[in-house]
């Protein structure tokens, strides 16, 4: 199967919301072969773990949907809720489910009819309240920039043509600042007009989206809309995958209207600054292994760009994998795992470091601040050694030898 075909599968399609007769027609061609089980992080002993059985759940709801005064235990809204939406179910299934598609609107049918999890509703409150994830006040989200050395203030400059929108975990969260840090002192070495929306820049509404709560993530996403306008963008930039999803694929259909605005992934913008000679880089005599992120490889479909770049540093060895590319493993860190069940979300990690360790490479590239969080929280709780960066970190390491 071609990655065009893969990708087709991900993508939001043209209708996303939960529609009672779209679904039916979706969840009908589902011959129960229990392929998708062998590959789900989630999986455990039982059947209802697995996407064979969120199917069968999900094919309840429509029973009940029948009924009147329909209710769902604990267990059943739990159970639906756990889920990466890392989209591997869908790689090798043979009746071409749109199987993450599928898993979001059931999750907005679930959050319409009142049954989401109470840790999930406390991020959706969180989020709706202080516009980020981590309940602090939104004019710290620029904090990160105080261990940056730059020519001017940042945070200062209200308009440029690209803007890097930084996203709420490399804004808040010590271990993955890094990237962002990494990625502002590149573009200003590479000598690229931009600036960051700081404390205006709001959640990207994502979390709320794999919530299942649609209508306040369309609040976020006026925001940002607005925002990015009124700050003379024509190109976004950005180094979360799920806020790049966002931006890229399901912006437009949240609020009816196209936007004005370039999207790139920083792994697109740092191969375009490669190819134009922008950027120079010294060598790393280094074994790295690359960890592709569910939400940036199966989900948008970018292999190539986080290769290119480290195929250019000087030194730098690419060990692959077992599993790579469309069929790489999950962090565990997506779907809102770590904030539902973080327990099983580094079990997940915790699976991904040993297949990361076998390959022998001292480093595990990545290019998702939320997996570099999931890998390091598992490598730590279980001591090893182990350097976990994001590819803006290297770049701006190999650009430092120089």
């Amino acid at each position: 199967m071609s990655a065009a075909n893969i990708l087709d599968r991900f993508i939001p399609s043209t209708e996303r919301t939960f529609n009672l007769e779209g679904f039916r027609k979706e969840l009908a061609v589902c011959v129960q072969c229990g392929y998708c089980m062998n590959y789900c992080p989630t999986r455990l002993d039982w059947l209802s773990t697995t996407p064979r059985g969120r199917i069968l759940y999900t094919r309840e709801l429509f029973l009940r949907e029948q009924q009147p005064h329909t209710d769902f235990s604990a267990e059943y809204t739990n159970r639906l809720y756990q889920c990466t939406m890392c989209g591997r179910c869908g790689v090798d299934c043979n009746t071409d489910i749109k199987s993450r598609t599928m898993w979001l609107g059931v999750r907005q049918y679930m959050a319409e009819k009142g049954f989401v999890p109470g840790s999930l509703q406390e991020l959706v409150k969180i989020v709706v309240e202080h516009h980020n994830l981590v309940a602090k006040p939104n004019d710290q989200r620029a904090n990160w920039l105080s261990r940056v050395k730059l020519p001017y203030d940042l945070k200062s400059k209200r308009t440029a043509p690209v803007v890097y929108f930084v996203g709420c975990v490399a804004s808040f969260f010590p271990m993955t600042q890094p990237t962002a840090r990494s990625f502002v002192q590149i573009l200003d070495k590479a000598g690229v007009d931009f600036t960051i929306a700081g404390g205006e820049e709001w959640c990207c509404g994502f979390p709320l989206m794999v919530a299942g709560d649609k209508e306040s993530s369309r609040k976020l996403v006026n925001h940002n809309l607005e925002r990015m306008k009124a700050m003379g963008a024509r190109t976004i930039v950005l180094t979360c995958p799920g806020c790049y999803k966002v931006w890229k694929h399901e912006y437009e259909e949240i609020v009816d209207e196209r936007h004005p605005f370039n999207v790139l992934h920083a792994t697109e913008f740092i191969s375009q600054l490669i190819e134009q000679q922008k950027i120079s880089m010294g060598g790393l005599e280094s074994k790295v292994t690359y960890h592709d992120p569910c939400d940036l490889g199966r989900n948008a479909g970018l292999y190539s760009e986080p290769r290119y770049i480290l195929e250019k540093i000087p030194g730098l060895e690419l060990i692959e994998l077992e599993n790579n590319r469309e069929y790489c493993t999950c962090c565990g860190s997506g779907g809102d795992l770590l904030a539902s069940n973080q327990e099983m979300a580094l079990t997940i990690a915790g699976r991904k470091v040993a297949e990361i360790m076998a390959t022998r490479a001292g480093t595990v590239v990545t290019a998702c601040p939320s997996c570099v969080r999931a890998i390091t929280m598992a490598k730590t709780s279980e001591k090893i050694r182990l350097d976990v960066a994001d590819i803006t970190e290297i770049v701006w390491k190999a650009m430092s030898q120089k």
